[in-house]
């Protein structure tokens, strides 16, 4: 080979050998890369992981307590109803009581209105009989 020749060829060798050199270079600082973003991509992975997990907790925190508040509102509904039904029994007693209480009134009012007739009848009946003892007896003789 000529001298020339050799020289261009030597040149192209290093030129080939230096660009394969900062080929693997590059490499290496791609995969450095890569291998960071990765790390990075399972810190992030794990703080999602972490939030997602106690996000579940508190979905389920918050279920819990649905459930509970739900609980409590039947039990409260229940016992308002239970109140409600006790109420209404009272009532019913107590319009059955106020029903017999006006048939008594009524009643009574018959009685007093019939008591206040024979009262009357007794009355002119004594107003005769004094009278008649007044008068004398009716056989002509008076006792005084």
């Amino acid at each position: 080979m000529e001298p020339e020749a050799s020289k261009q060829f030597r040149e192209i060798w290093t030129s080939i050998q230096q660009n394969e050199e900062r080929g693997k270079q590059m490499e290496l600082r791609f995969i450095r890369r890569m291998e960071a973003a990765e790390r990075r991509a399972e810190a992030d992975e794990q703080k999602f992981k972490a939030r997602m997990e106690a996000w579940e907790k508190r979905e389920e925190a918050a279920k819990r307590r649905i459930a509970a508040a739900e609980r409590k509102s039947d039990e409260d509904h229940k016992k308002a109803m239970e109140r409600m039904d006790k109420f209404d029994v009272q009532l019913q007693a107590t319009r059955k009581l106020v029903e017999a209480g006006m048939r008594i009134v009524i009643n009574l009012g018959a009685e007093v209105r019939e008591l206040k007739k024979v009262q009357q009848e007794l009355a002119k009946s004594q107003k005769a009989f004094l009278d008649s003892l007044r008068r004398g007896n009716g056989n002509g003789r008076r006792h005084a």
